[in-house]
């Protein structure tokens, strides 16, 4: 009997202090081994070619209250990169709310995400400001649940809520992309997620979830190991194909080079790319077996 009394006094003492404990339960964070399209080696990024990397925001609730977020990301480079979208409007299919400039070829956001957006039907908006590719690129993220039918941010749960997608370039070896937090308010104010109604605390609560950013990586040599990989294959294989790729390249359907390191085989001082490359992969591959120059 003695247990059991102790045993609900410790359980109404520990809910006493979950009630009672301080804002910072709470955090948001970018998982950098969720990158998709690139690989993050330390502060170094590597792509094989110029395409769509997308960077996982992970949301994490400590708390046992539900949060209506708002939050905001800007996507900048201090060195000049850039990573602007093929597509007029970045692909930005699920995006709501006021864009600047109307044409997005910037920032491409994926939604698709541990929390849906059934979870927010009072309000669920993605606002993008100046996602032009270029100096800085801000998302804004606002959401909140209707009624007690909607989960909004769960208690004691955590997840990749949504993706930022960007196009970084394999020409900007050695310069920087980064993502970091900002917001709508003056400089300085941080986030805020209101309690939801899911369940209701005591009153209004607040929590000011922490970010450990910024996330800043260099963009790497998107050659890796040996050159000769011409048509940027996944595995790095050097074939028959990059032979074909190089002819087709450069002599039939000119074309920019998906990385152009690959492309200088005999390891030549300028690194430009020429017929003595594919005279170097075609004698590695058919004739003296000659291994291809490491990439540089």
């Amino acid at each position: 009997m003695r247990q059991t009394i102790g045993l609900i006094v410790a359980l109404l003492f520990l809910g006493k202090f979950a009630y009672a404990q301080p804002p910072g339960n709470t955090e948001i964070r970018l998982k950098v081994s969720g990158i998709i399209g690139a690989t993050a080696s330390g502060d170094t990024l590597i792509m094989l070619q110029d395409g769509p990397v997308k960077f996982p925001i992970e949301y994490v609730n400590r708390d046992i209250y539900s949060y209506n977020p708002v939050n905001g990301f800007k996507v900048f480079s201090p060195d000049g990169a850039t990573w602007a979208h093929l597509t007029p409007n970045g692909g930005n299919v699920k995006m709501t709310g006021p864009h600047n400039p109307q044409l997005m070829p910037g920032i491409w956001v994926d939604s698709t995400g541990v929390y849906p957006k059934s979870d927010f039907l009072s309000v669920y908006k993605f606002n993008l400001w100046g996602a032009d590719g270029a100096g800085k690129d801000t998302v804004m993220f606002g959401a909140a649940a209707g009624d007690a039918t909607q989960r909004a941010i769960r208690p004691l749960d955590s997840g990749i809520f949504f993706y930022i997608i960007i196009r970084p370039k394999v020409t900007d070896i050695g310069k920087h992309i980064c993502i970091d937090s900002t917001t709508t308010v003056p400089v300085g104010h941080p986030w805020t997620w209101t309690s939801s109604n899911v369940p209701t605390p005591p009153g209004a609560y607040t929590t000011y979830p922490t970010w450990k950013g910024p996330w800043c990586f260099v963009i790497g040599n998107c050659c890796q190991g040996l050159a000769g990989n011409f048509d940027c294959d996944p595995n790095d294989m050097c074939d028959i194909a990059d032979v074909t790729e190089w002819i087709d390249r450069h002599f039939l359907n000119p074309r920019s080079r998906c990385c152009p390191g690959e492309e200088n085989v005999d390891g030549s001082s300028d690194g430009q790319a020429d017929i003595s490359d594919l005279t170097a992969l075609i004698d590695h591959l058919f004739i003296n077996f000659t291994p291809p120059a490491p990439c540089r």
